[in-house]
């Protein structure tokens, strides 16, 4: 499986990893950022570990996990990835 490289005027998905995660640390620490997450990501510890099983999904051949890039701002925005993904049936989930 090859992760794109997703973008129109406003953002651009980059696919995640652990030698870009660090650019989420401080949204990481946002207060109630993920208030209904069963996930904690508040420190860096964490939130590396967070990364390392979207990463582990992709290896699997399960998720696409991508970095948030706002071009508008210049800045990193956060991160999603596409997960639950089933082949045979061309289906999947966006998180």
């Amino acid at each position: 499986m090859t992760a794109p490289t997703l973008e129109n005027n406003r953002v651009k998905l980059i696919p995640l990893d652990l030698s870009n995660y660090k650019q989420l640390i401080t949204i990481a620490k946002e207060t109630d950022l993920i208030y209904y997450s069963p996930n904690t990501i508040s420190t860096p510890e964490t939130l590396r570990d967070y990364v390392q099983t979207a990463v582990d999904g992709f290896y699997n051949n399960t998720t696409l996990p991508f970095i948030v890039y706002d071009k508008q701002l210049q800045a990193f925005a956060g991160s999603t990835r596409f997960g639950l993904i089933n082949h045979k049936n061309k289906v999947l989930h966006i998180g």
